[in-house]
């Protein structure tokens, strides 16, 4: 075996950044789950679809906001599971006012909550760690029924891990969102074109509360980081 003590050539420090970008992609990614009720690995169905009734705000008039970003644009183009189309990326509308969301339909006619996701990490070593495009994508009919939910553990551990972002679309005549958590409370969330978004502590289930009192409810299974155990941990989930 032969070692050198001269310093490390340009080919090595891309080498070096090139596993620190995958390193940072697996780690957020990892933190990141979302759930159609269906589990956070299942992105496409072969399942025949009914007619879309479509969600309200893609037949809203489109303004300079609904534009998704280059690298958004860049990502979803690239994507095979599903695809979409150029035609569907210049279809996209905004969805939330503070995380930069947007509601795409795919070319299989799945509807796809997508956004940039934000590592907890702003750099490893010296490299600076940028937002991830993101991409979760069910049926129509899954996601009129609320099951377009995304939930994301805001620390790697301790106490704090058990602050969760809950990100998800509502179904059409929504009044009213509430996130139940495990503590036995829930918080009222407002819901603005199509979806909602709120920090909560440990959640379980996200209910929708319809107009004319009419109420049903959608599990949010949720991937916990713990100090003793630093990969995700799944907990059982309910249907």
């Amino acid at each position: 075996m032969l070692i050198s003590n001269s310093p490390p050539g340009p080919d090595s420090r891309t080498c070096r950044l090139g596993r620190l970008r995958e390193a940072h992609a697996f780690m957020l990614l990892t933190a990141i789950c979302g759930f159609a009720l269906t589990g956070c690995a299942r992105t496409a169905t072969t399942a025949t679809e009914p007619p879309r009734v479509g969600f309200t705000v893609l037949r809203a008039a489109r303004t300079p906001d609904d534009k998704v970003p280059p690298e958004v644009a860049d990502a979803l183009a690239e994507s095979q599971q599903p695809e979409f189309s150029l035609a569907d990326i210049r279809a996209s509308r905004r969805v939330l006012a503070n995380t930069p969301a947007w509601l795409v339909r795919a070319a299989n006619g799945e509807t796809c909550f997508v956004r940039l996701a934000y590592p907890l990490m702003t750099r490893i070593d010296e490299t600076p760690l940028g937002p991830i495009p993101t991409h979760h994508c069910v049926t129509e009919s899954t996601a009129q029924a609320g099951g377009l939910v995304e939930t994301q553990s805001l620390a790697t551990s301790g106490t704090h891990s058990r602050l969760t972002k809950v990100l998800g679309i509502a179904p059409n005549d929504v009044a009213g969102v509430k996130i139940l958590t495990r503590s036995g409370k829930s918080l009222e969330v407002a819901v603005v074109r199509n979806a909602y978004e709120a920090v909560v502590p440990q959640p379980t289930a996200v209910r929708f509360i319809f107009f004319g009192h009419r109420t049903s409810s959608a599990v949010v299974p949720l991937e916990t980081f713990r100090s003793n155990r630093p990969s995700p941990q799944k907990e059982s989930r309910r249907y």
